[in-house]
């Protein structure tokens, strides 16, 4: 196996390292949707670890070349450096890993090694700290539009995309984003109102592909691996009654949105504006008859004087209105704004509410959400075999209007995850043996398999792959272990799909 690890030194230029990469420290790296359970959909960070040589020893011929700081540092070395890690066995090759650095630790040279090590992580991690969201409110809207618009809010896009066109179009999506909420809460909220998965996964040009499957995807997709008896040098199949589920409930969020303009901001204390200076202040549309409760706003309206705000040259509202010399703007996003207030005049102004309030208001038509709907799902045939097994909290499906598609998400899990018996939570292919690393080399986050394994009684197991974990050792061989979940067995109509779509073979399936 031929294996290849290359920094981006200048902007679109890779450069192979690999003859600095201390393979006695390893290579390790793992992406992954973390869990197999319902609501396991999303993926978080992936990293990337290695070692570096940084003795005079190394492809420079200089101490300190992978030492950020030290007058021989390699150009184009140092924190947020993108590397990718490629592995090619036989006729297949795959990007397994992209990311910047994160971390590097150089060691002392004159009594060691002087290995530095190096962590990488993906687009996600960018993605996970991503907080200061500024979505604006969406109708009629699909959730792979709504995905589009959230991985948007990222400095830095990923390289590549496929997003499944989303099957439900919602009547709003955005109108429940409070501060400082981070990206994957919204990303996991679209998931589970779409039932569908949202992960990075390799590729053969780049290494990252952000891909998001719309519920439908795992009905239709064909098996990309088979492993047989023999195949499998690891595999963990616990007999563990905490992953079966066979009472679910799932609720959907109706929408309401109001007829006439209500005030949705209402600022508690006057704002002081300097001669020619802009003040701009971030705030969250509320409920004007529930202070605490975050609602969305439609239509909102550009506040004017003296309607919704007044400025005077005393504080208090006191001496002359100055209010001629303000301009005030709102930029309206689903459940937040901000308001930029400028002072054109010559003089300190002070701006307040209307009537003698303390603070300035925006209005606009309140979007709420009802009480949600929830459905039921039950799997009899796993109740009257192992008992019931709820889920022990309701799925939430936010964006998702139509309680019909909770009923069959309920159902759906409910059958899916009450029959989890000798299915596996983790797979190690022989990578040793001639042709498995070849096969393998390409099997990714998204891809179906199929598991066999008699000790543990895993004959045949449908699975799809939620995380990959890769290794190099000292003596060049390569180890991969795959996260995997249940796949559901039973073969559904998908109506115009040229293998699912035959009736007389297929149960109709939910969409």
């Amino acid at each position: 196996m031929a294996h290849t690890i290359e920094a981006e030194l200048s902007p679109g230029i890779w450069t192979d390292i690999s003859t600095d990469v201390l393979l006695r420290e390893g290579v390790f790296w793992e992406r992954e949707i973390s869990g197999d359970g319902p609501t396991d959909v999303l993926a978080g960070p992936g990293s990337m670890r290695f070692a570096l040589n940084n003795k005079s020893s190394n492809s420079g011929g200089l101490a300190g070349y992978y030492t950020p700081g030290h007058a021989n540092v390699r150009a184009g070395f140092g924190l947020g450096t993108r590397v990718r890690l490629r592995l090619v066995e036989g006729a297949a090759s795959w990007y397994h890993f992209l990311g910047e650095l994160k971390t590097i630790l150089p060691t002392p040279g004159s009594t060691g090694e002087a290995p530095s090590f190096c962590e990488a992580v993906n687009w996600f991690n960018q993605f996970a700290e991503t907080r200061d969201l500024r979505l604006v409110l969406r109708e009629n809207y699909r959730s792979d539009q709504g995905i589009s618009d959230l991985v948007g809010q990222v400095a830095v896009a990923p390289a590549n995309q496929i997003l499944d066109v989303g099957l439900d179009v919602y009547a709003f999506m955005f109108d429940d984003v409070g501060p400082n909420t981070p990206a994957p809460a919204i990303a996991q909220d679209i998931c589970q109102s779409e039932r569908g998965y949202l992960y990075v996964r390799g590729d053969q040009t780049d290494g990252e592909t952000l891909r998001f499957e719309n519920r439908l995807a795992r009905a239709v997709a064909s098996v990309k691996e088979t492993f047989l008896e023999g195949e499998l040098v690891g595999i963990t199949v616990p007999s563990d009654q905490s992953r079966m589920v066979n009472i679910v409930d799932v609720a959907a969020f109706p929408r309401s949105v109001g007829t006439t303009n209500v005030v949705l901001v209402s600022l508690d204390s006057e704002v002081t504006v300097h001669a020619g200076e802009t003040e701009k202040i971030f705030v969250d549309l509320r409920d004007p008859d529930n202070q605490a409760e975050f609602v969305g706003g439609k239509n909102m309206v550009a506040p004017v004087s003296p309607t919704d705000w007044t400025a005077n040259d005393t504080s208090g509202g006191g001496g002359a209105d100055v209010s001629s010399d303000f301009a005030v703007v709102l930029t309206p996003w689903g459940s937040r704004a901000l308001i930029a207030i400028t002072n054109n005049g010559t003089a300190t102004g002070h701006l307040r509410g209307p009537a003698g309030a303390d603070g300035m208001q925006a209005r606009g038509l309140m979007l709420a959400r009802y009480a949600p709907v929830v459905r039921h799902g039950e799997n009899t045939t796993s109740i009257s075999a192992h008992g019931e097994r709820p889920m022990g909290r309701v799925i939430d499906m936010p964006y998702q209007g139509d309680v019909r598609v909770a009923q069959d998400s309920a159902d759906f899990v409910a059958n899916l995850w009450g029959g989890v018996v000798n299915i596996p939570t983790f797979v190690s292919p022989v990578t040793s043996r001639p042709g498995v690393l070849e096969r393998c080399i390409s099997v990714d986050i998204g891809d179906k398999i199929v598991a066999s394994e008699s000790m543990t009684a895993v004959a045949g197991a449908e699975l799809f792959i939620h995380g990959v974990a890769g290794e190099i050792l000292a003596n060049r061989s390569t180890g991969l272990t795959y996260r995997v979940a249940p796949a559901d067995t039973t073969a559904v109509l998908i109506l115009d799909d040229a293998v699912a779509g035959k009736l007389d073979a297929n149960a109709l399936g939910f969409g």
